[in-house]
């Protein structure tokens, strides 16, 4: 699978904001998941996020969003440039589920790195991740630091491509939340 990762913080990059005033904190209220209209249009979004937000996952869910692509770049996608295809791509906002929080630069980036590292061998092509660390506004209004995971797959129809989305998205989603503990507890920090 292709994955990647870059940092978009200061000027004016987006903020992650876990305070904006819509917010359901699916951690609290796992029923809402269901009344979620991203997860109306492409329910593999709740099984993402049922398992993104468990206890035991080591992040959880500020913001998600899900839309067709208007264009695809066949090399992105590890296709030829002959392929004809449509393509749908989503977004999952996350936090550190660890009441600190990931503090650093170095700590987020890490832990890109390592989803990246665990995706790249997993064979889906026509899947892309992507992992952008974000400057946060986490609950309360306090400042943080959160990642937006895109996630996006192309085929040759509708069908296809929404079957591959759901692929990858429940792949990301497992590695995510089986990805930063350990016996001895997190290893976000």
């Amino acid at each position: 699978m292709e994955a990647d990762w870059e940092v978009e913080i200061g000027g004016d990059a987006p903020i992650l904001d876990a305070a904006w005033p819509g917010f359901v904190d699916l951690r609290m209220r796992f029923e809402a998941i269901g009344e979620l209209p991203e997860v109306a249009a492409f329910p593999p979004l709740g099984d993402a996020l049922e398992r993104l937000n468990a206890g035991s996952s080591p992040v959880w869910t500020a913001k998600t969003d899900f839309w067709p692509l208007t264009s695809i770049d066949p090399y992105e996608f590890d296709m030829s440039e002959d392929d004809d295809a449509i393509g749908y791509a989503c977004y999952v906002d996350v936090l550190a589920a660890d009441a600190h929080g990931w503090s650093s630069v170095d700590q987020v980036a890490a832990w890109c790195r390592l989803q990246c590292t665990n995706l790249h061998p997993i064979a889906l092509r026509a899947c892309r991740v992507d992992f952008v660390m974000r400057a946060a506004v986490l609950p309360g209004g306090h400042a943080g630091l959160g990642v937006t995971v895109y996630v996006s797959a192309a085929g040759p129809d509708n069908e296809d491509a929404l079957r591959r989305l759901a692929e990858a998205l429940g792949v990301c989603a497992d590695t995510i939340s089986s990805v930063g503990h350990s016996e001895g507890g997190s290893t976000l920090q």
